[in-house]
């Protein structure tokens, strides 16, 4: 190979590796550049996502895969929306409190910051939608209308609800057994949340 063509496929691969790191869109792909998923009411830039992610990995001490990441704060919103179809009394303060007494529990220096607040809150919720109910009609119905109003970059994958829900009953059990066990975020079992099946990634290999 020359010189020219090892600088092509080196440039090549650099380009290939900063667009899979950014998350971006192609040409003849939905979304823009750097936006993981967008509806009329929310648009999820991957830098946002990666703030998420590292709030998980770095200070709640339980790393998650960007497909999660995504589904919860997909859903975040959407089930604060619907939070008294719950009857629930819920306050976020709550949930600041949580986040301290986790990184206390994992002995993470430092204030809880405002991505790992979110998302602790969006597993706290999926907590209380998945076992107060009798049914899981009120979160199916969320789930669906997430799936139907929002645009996902094809790296995230497609939208698939029976997987949610399944992802969610899985985590059920170990979610009760350390709530009686006094554990600090036992709620934090619930970021096993997907709502993704693995997207088509051959729209990032070079011609």
């Amino acid at each position: 190979m020359t010189e020219s063509r090892r600088r092509r496929a080196l440039g090549a691969a650099v380009l290939g590796s900063a667009l899979l790191l950014a998350g971006c869109a192609v040409p003849g792909q939905e979304g823009s550049p750097g936006v993981a998923a967008a509806s009329e009411q929310t648009t999820l830039t991957s830098a946002r996502v990666a703030e998420l992610y590292d709030a998980w990995a770095f200070e709640a001490h339980k790393p998650i895969p960007r497909d999660q990441v995504v589904t919860l704060e997909l859903l975040r919103e959407p089930m604060l929306d619907h939070i008294d179809e719950l009857q629930l009394t819920y306050s976020r303060y709550s949930i600041e409190q949580e986040a301290v007494s986790i990184k206390e529990y994992e002995s993470v220096d430092g204030e809880p910051s405002e991505a790992m607040i979110d998302g602790l809150e969006a597993t706290y919720l999926l907590a209380a939608y998945t076992m107060i109910p009798e049914d899981d009609s009120l979160l199916r119905s969320i789930a669906e209308d997430v799936a139907a109003t929002t645009t996902v970059s094809p790296r995230e994958g497609t939208f698939d609800v029976d997987q949610l829900l399944a992802s969610l009953s899985d985590a059920s059990a170990t979610a009760v057994s350390l709530a009686n066990a006094g554990q600090p975020g036992w709620f934090m079992e619930f970021n096993v949340a997907d709502l993704f099946v693995a997207g088509d990634a051959e729209w990032l290999a070079s011609e």
